[in-house]
């Protein structure tokens, strides 16, 4: 059995589809790509393993997420996470945030 891989630590298919986009649309300049290169690391690793930014029309960026009661704490964080966004970004991407419970 060789040329399998023994790892036994599984990988979400969203991180997956996320790198594979990240190195077709490096060079894209679109403003959802570079919220998708900065959320991780300005949202927090807790936060980051429960959500996905899914889409940013109009300045509104969709975040998909794991649970409803991760909407309820979201929902206070709101503010704060556009601000930090905006900074990470270095210009104002996004005005307003919904979250969506991804099935």
């Amino acid at each position: 059995m060789t040329g399998k891989k023994t790892n036994h630590e599984f990988e979400h298919i969203s991180d997956i589809i996320r790198t594979t986009l990240g190195k077709w649309l490096q060079t894209s300049g679109e403003p959802i790509t570079r919220v998708w290169e900065l959320w991780d690391a300005t949202v927090g690793d807790p936060i980051a393993k429960n959500t996905r930014p899914a889409c940013l029309k109009n300045q509104t960026l969709t975040v998909h997420v794991s649970s409803p009661a991760w909407i309820q704490e979201l929902r206070f964080s709101k503010k704060n996470l556009i601000e930090k966004i905006n900074t990470a970004a270095g210009s104002h991407l996004v005005s307003d945030i919904k979250f969506k419970v991804n099935i």
